[in-house]
């Protein structure tokens, strides 16, 4: 029996901790091995990058693609040569521990993982559905080993190589990849702050005194100045009488 597994760890956008939950087959330990061949061990910490090939036919499983790699009349490699498997129904297997290395890109097996899907891409064009599994397969991995991987192509790696085809959407998927973590940058919210004038800050200088302005007498009581002179005229005037 197969066993479903899913894993609840990765990273997310700009590299922060999160959740990552998805769902692939662990088969692990059923696949046909080499007896007459030891297989290639390492750390995990040795893996940088990540290998996208196709089978380059129609029609095979990951257990018949294994049997071929294993076996004296196949490749007599000692595992099956990817780490996991995409079908046709967009079905994701795991096939291979990350401290195995598989035979699947001479010069950088050490050092990467590889991804096979089923069929052959320089005949015709991938469906949505199986791209949309190809980078989840991707995003998957690089949450397992918690750090970012190189993605590239069997062709790329070795020229004269068709795999993984022309009509392989090469760009697509690492865009698809990359855009996991990149943050859409928002423009910031505009808040409204109401203005309150400051009041003026106290300087050294001296303020100047303001003048009192003259009261002015109530109406009425207004006096005449020559009413004024005429009564003291007439003080002085008695004051020289016997």
């Amino acid at each position: 029996m197969h066993t479903l597994i899913r894993i609840v760890s990765g990273l997310s956008k700009k590299s922060r901790m999160i959740t990552r939950e998805t769902h692939i087959h662990d088969r692990r330990g059923e696949m046909p091995i080499n007896p007459r061949q030891r297989a290639r061990l390492r750390s995990e910490e040795m893996i940088t990058h990540g290998i996208i090939h196709h089978t380059g036919v129609w029609g095979k499983t990951a257990d018949q693609h294994a049997r071929y790699h294993t076996s004296l009349t196949g490749r007599n490699w000692p595992t099956v040569a990817y780490t996991s498997y995409v079908g046709l129904d967009a079905r994701r297997e795991l096939l291979l521990d990350y401290f195995t290395v598989g035979y699947h890109c001479k010069g950088v097996n050490t050092k990467s993982i590889g991804i096979v899907v089923e069929g052959n891409y320089d005949e015709k064009e991938l469906p949505q559905k199986l791209i949309d599994a190809i980078v989840e397969e991707c995003l998957w991995h690089e949450a397992q080993l918690g750090r970012r991987l190189v993605w590239t192509w069997h062709n790329v790696i070795r020229p004269g190589w068709i795999c993984p085809g022309k009509f392989f959407p090469k760009d697509e998927i690492l865009s698809r990849i990359e855009s996991e973590y990149i943050e859409a940058e928002g423009e910031d919210p505009i808040i409204d702050v109401p203005v309150t004038e400051e009041p003026n800050e106290p300087t050294e200088e001296e303020e100047e005194e303001e003048e009192e302005e003259p009261i002015d007498p109530p109406s009425g009581c207004t006096i005449q100045p020559l009413l004024i002179l005429a009564l003291i005229c007439f003080g002085a005037a008695l004051a020289f009488l016997p």
